[in-house]
């Protein structure tokens, strides 16, 4: 997908769903679209999949991920890591 959003020619050769199941949910104000324009969408990391589906669900909306909306890394509380957990014997 990412390849796709930058341009690149590429193939599938394979899907295992053919939904993408995400969700793009807006502050309680939002009526519509036009309402998200320089506004603000939180993702995990920019480039993994919540970020392309923010972009796929922004596009369906008529709206430029680029242009229209800030994308911003969500912050997750300070915790050990999955690997550090393990090495602690978690």
């Amino acid at each position: 997908m990412v390849a796709v959003l930058h341009g690149d020619d590429v193939k599938i050769l394979r899907v295992t769903s053919n939904r993408f199941p995400y969700t793009l949910i807006a502050a309680k104000g939002a009526k519509g679209p036009k309402d998200l324009m320089d506004g603000r969408i939180a993702v995990n990391r920019p480039g993994d999949v919540s970020a392309i589906a923010s972009r796929v669900a922004l596009r369906k909306l008529g709206l430029n991920s680029d242009k229209d909306v800030t994308m911003l890394q969500r912050h997750r509380a300070k915790r050990p890591s999955r690997v550090r957990k393990r090495k602690l014997g978690s």
